[in-house]
């Protein structure tokens, strides 16, 4: 979970509403019903809009190099987290 709120960070920062661009996070879950604990899996469901192809590559290229990338080893075990999309 908390690496997912790293990624829905940097994922909000590609927002650019003079360029016509908008990324937003509308929908989150992960770690059930349970607290205090660190969730097995977590997910996020993506919006992306643009005007055209080039900004569409362009945005493509953004988001993957952000979920790609792995920040926050799990604190029992040193793990780095699995992301897929």
């Amino acid at each position: 979970a908390h690496e997912l709120s790293w990624k829905i960070h940097r994922l909000q920062k590609l927002t650019n509403y003079s360029r016509h661009r908008s990324v937003n996070v509308g929908a989150i879950s992960g770690g059930r019903d349970r607290f205090n604990v660190v969730c097995g899996h977590a997910e996020a469901k993506l919006d992306v809009r643009f005007v055209n192809f080039r900004d569409r590559d362009k945005m493509h290229k953004r988001v993957v190099k952000i979920l790609e990338r792995k920040r926050h080893p799990s604190t029992c075990g040193n793990f780095l987290p699995e992301t897929t999309f």
